[in-house]
């Protein structure tokens, strides 16, 4: 495959190392440009949604403070971020936050799909992210790596896209392992996945007019798929 001409949908996951710079603090840049790219690929008639990470990291106070909470108030400042992004470009954002029964019901789960596309319909770029504030042990979805793949196959986008740094691949609960696992899930069901640097300026753009930040992506997300195990 040398173009991404077949790609009509796609789910966008961009994790936390390239949404926060190395103070922690977010990286308005990055933002920025996803939603210039977003609104330019918009105006050819693609359509996005986002799977964000980083809530936590933005909103934590203190080491010591409940990660709920700092999701709470993190994912306040990233969808006034998304907004401030998409609304300049004649788009805006909507937020859903989502728990795992939502994947468990067909008919949940077809009400998430019905209100991506008919977000989609009013220019408005669906922002997902996992419902930490209230979760549990038991009702946490885990890595976002794994929530992006079960976003991608119920909305049975025509790709996947991870916006990542490398050393992502040995922290937190994502990593190279559980993108291995959104890989396989979701090219079994003929989704197209590819990983990107999240931190190269206006890499969504690059990537679908092709040439090196495409094969780089091929390559890299190979690379992913066959040395890493997974775990069915």
């Amino acid at each position: 495959m040398e173009q991404l001409d077949h790609v009509k949908t796609a789910a966008v996951k961009i994790g936390t190392s390239s949404l926060l710079d190395d103070k922690g603090l977010l990286d308005v840049n990055v933002i920025e440009h996803l939603g210039k790219d977003i609104a330019d690929l918009w105006k050819t008639g693609r359509r996005f949604l986002v799977i964000t990470s980083g809530a936590v990291g933005l909103g934590k106070k203190h080491e010591e403070e409940d990660p709920r909470t700092s999701a709470m108030r993190g994912q306040h400042k990233l969808m006034t971020v998304y907004q401030e992004s998409l609304e300049v470009h004649g788009l805006d954002a909507g937020q859903i936050m989502i728990t795992p029964w939502q994947f468990l019901w067909r008919k949940s789960r077809q009400r998430f799909v019905d209100r991506v596309h008919e977000s989609w319909k009013e220019n408005t770029v669906v922002v997902v992210n996992a419902n930490d504030p209230i979760a549990t042990k038991h009702t946490t979805l885990g890595d976002n790596d794994s929530l992006s793949a079960k976003v991608a196959r119920s909305v049975q986008v025509d790709a996947l896209i991870f916006l990542s740094l490398n050393k992502e691949t040995n922290l937190g609960r994502g990593g190279s392992k559980a993108k291995a696992k959104a890989i396989h899930s979701v090219e079994k069901k003929g989704i197209t996945a590819l990983v990107v640097d999240g931190k190269r300026p206006h890499v969504l753009s690059e990537l679908f007019d092709g040439g090196h930040v495409l094969k780089t992506a091929l390559r890299d997300s190979d690379t992913i798929r066959r040395h890493t195990k997974v775990v069915h």
